[in-house]
């Protein structure tokens, strides 16, 4: 972690603020993170492999960074960080969605960084750590737009095709994600 890192301990964009401190968000003003809220991402071991980062404040883009750039990270939170739910998880495109499911008591919701990080290549990859666990079911919730509407599909396809995993697709309304749910 940074050497600056200053842990929050207040909510953060519908975030319960217990929530936002068990994932151990930060701010820093190092590693090209400054005016984002950092989360560590950690692997199943619970060694942190790299940080993502989510502006505070509309004007500053990339919504989202990866650091350091170009990592690949697990699905998060691992399954030890998870509670699953009658053997399932709650797959969901970005770690805000999957957060905040957590702050409304859905704990086996699960984030897989954005539609394109998922491929035939890397799926079992990916997937394994949760089958390890006992997963049965997969839920997709993807966000309502395009992109997630077409990833969804596409996801329920490599799963069913290389596992025996039950898959089902949930929906938000267009233009929605998991995060805009009350």
């Amino acid at each position: 972690l940074p050497t600056d890192a200053f842990f929050m301990y207040e909510p953060y964009r519908g975030i319960p603020a217990e929530v936002v401190q068990s994932f151990g968000a930060f701010k820093t003003e190092l590693l090209g993170l400054e005016g984002r809220v950092v989360f560590p991402i950690k692997d199943n071991s619970e060694v942190i492999v790299g940080l993502q980062a989510r502006f505070i404040n509309s004007q500053i883009t990339p919504k989202y960074l990866a650091y350091p750039a170009g990592v690949s990270f697990p699905w998060y939170p691992s399954p030890a960080r998870i509670t699953p739910i009658a053997n399932s998880i709650i797959l969901v495109e970005g770690l805000m969605d999957a957060l905040f499911l957590h702050g409304k008591g859905v704990t086996n919701a699960v984030s897989i960084f954005g539609t394109k990080s998922v491929s035939y290549e890397n799926l079992l990859e990916k997937l394994t750590p949760f089958l390890l666990m006992g997963i049965d079911t997969v839920y997709l919730l993807m966000d309502g737009d395009a992109a997630g509407k077409s990833a969804s599909i596409n996801i329920a396809k490599m799963i069913t095709q290389q596992t025996d995993i039950i898959v089902q697709e949930l929906s938000v309304g267009d233009g929605e994600d998991p995060a805009t749910l009350s």
